[in-house]
């Protein structure tokens, strides 16, 4: 909060919750929101949680009725902390429909799971994708694919109002490698999809 009040509104401050008791967490994120947090940022791979797990959903009711939005990752990474079977965005589908108020990122466009984030974000009007490390997921792809290839696929299927534009060892300079993505589509991915999803006027 410090670092980002310091910023002068060039960062925007997310939170991370103890998943170990639901009901403290819920306490927790409302605390959170109170002191200034804007978001909820959740790891499953070491959280250990799976999205539609049922005792999940009482943090998911508390953090839509607190407006904030979420940013959850997905994909399969090599630490040794990470239990890959939690990296299946799947079950935030679910989630999804039964909180439509929710707003959902599913970051790194799913990873390896890039198809199945890609269903839930074509299905559901409260979820969106991020770009953040793409290129770790597109090295380890067969056959290869390159960022700006799962980008302009999301587009064609979700379009670009529901795409994020995240870092994470990426520059913006890989979104203008596309044949496909025309200006407009671009500031959505680049800035106005995020103004959107955390309730700021558009500029």
């Amino acid at each position: 909060l410090e670092y980002c009040a310091r910023s002068g509104g060039e960062f925007i401050p997310y939170c991370r919750l103890d998943l170990d008791d639901i009901p403290k967490a819920c306490d927790q994120v409302r605390r959170f929101a109170a002191m200034g947090f804007r978001g909820v940022k959740f790891q499953p791979m070491t959280d250990r949680f799976l999205p539609h797990e049922r005792r999940m959903y009482p943090l998911w009711e508390t953090i839509q009725g607190l407006g904030l939005p979420i940013t959850a990752h997905a994909g399969a990474v090599k630490y040794r902390s990470h239990c890959v079977n939690f990296a299946d965005p799947s079950g935030w589908s679910q989630v999804a429909w039964d909180f439509p108020r929710l707003k959902i990122v599913i970051a790194h466009m799913g990873g390896n799971y890039h198809f199945e984030a890609l269903t839930i974000c074509e299905a559901c009007d409260n979820v969106w994708m991020d770009t953040a490390h793409l290129w770790y997921w597109c090295r380890r792809m067969l056959p290869p694919v390159r960022p700006i290839e799962m980008v302009e696929r999301a587009v064609r299927f979700c379009g670009a109002g529901r795409i994020v534009f995240a870092s994470e060892g990426m520059t913006p300079e890989f979104l203008y490698e596309g044949a496909t993505l025309d200006r407009e589509g671009l500031k959505l991915i680049l800035w106005k999809n995020a103004l959107r999803i955390l309730g700021e006027p558009e500029v």
